[in-house]
């Protein structure tokens, strides 16, 4: 029994030694990796246009969008125009009158048309807050200097025959934003998020897929962007116009105005 019990001690001796090392083993390779993949996202931020990208304070874009259902064209195509700062607010005129415009400021989405200001569908509400906690803007602006977020380097990647560099960052209450990043350029291809659909319990996917870059006053901008919901593309946004900060709409961020405005165009 007591030879037993020495043979059992030994093999749990061995077993937690080797587990230390290992363990002690995968705590570098975390710190490496962690090194590696803020290496890899400031190469993107100076692709992207380095301090010039980092100080913008709004953009503007111009073009259309088209809407897709189970990952068919549903035969939507409208104008957007869409004033934004980086980390918010942000105003989006649609139609080529531009008489409908959707607000989205802090956790407020409103829809304001002819009729007046209404609330924004909640889905719609729900899906934008999400993209834009998950946001590139928000990955690099606010994740990346909480010092509770997690680096993770994942490697190289193939993507849709693409080599690309993934980083995924995890935030402190276990979100996560993966970014693929370019091999040559470094710039962003895909920004993708998971999250757990509150009604069915099961994980979800959502991807933001940018391409045909343009620099503009210096900074690269995709000119069409595409979004995909568990693997089916659900929207697809072509620029015909970028510029960086740029003059502001009278009351642009305001609701109030924007109603008076809508108004004297009926």
């Amino acid at each position: 029994m007591k030879k037993y019990l020495a043979v059992v001690l030994g093999l749990f001796v061995t077993v937690s030694v080797s587990y230390a090392q290992s363990g002690a083993g995968v705590a570098t390779d975390a710190g490496s990796g962690a090194k590696k993949g803020r290496e890899l996202l400031h190469e993107m931020v100076e692709a992207l246009g380095g301090k010039k990208w980092l100080e913008v304070k709004n953009e503007y874009h111009e073009g259309r969008l088209a809407l897709y259902f189970q990952g068919r064209f549903d035969g939507t195509m409208q104008h957007y125009f869409d004033w934004r700062k980086p980390l918010g607010p942000e105003r989006e005129e649609l139609t080529k009158k531009r008489d409908v415009v959707e607000m989205y400021i802090g956790d407020s989405c409103t829809e304001i048309d002819y009729k007046g200001a209404h609330p924004q569908v909640k889905k719609i509400c729900e899906e934008y807050q999400r993209r834009h906690r998950h946001s590139l803007d928000e990955a690099v602006r606010v994740w990346l200097k909480n010092p509770a977020t997690m680096v993770v380097n994942d490697g190289q990647k193939l993507a849709d025959n693409q080599l690309v560099d993934q980083v995924t960052l995890i935030g402190p209450k276990n979100g996560n934003i993966t970014i693929q990043l370019d091999e040559d350029t470094h710039l962003p291809v895909e920004v993708s998020y998971r999250w757990r659909d509150p009604v069915y319990h099961d994980m979800d996917k959502d991807q933001i897929q940018y391409s045909n870059y343009h620099r503009i006053d210096g900074i690269a901008t995709p000119f069409t962007v595409t979004y995909l919901h568990n693997g089916q593309m659900t929207e697809q946004r072509y620029l015909f116009y970028a510029a960086y900060n740029v003059k502001l709409p009278p009351g642009g961020f305001s609701v109030a105005e924007t109603v008076k405005q809508i108004v004297k165009k009926r």
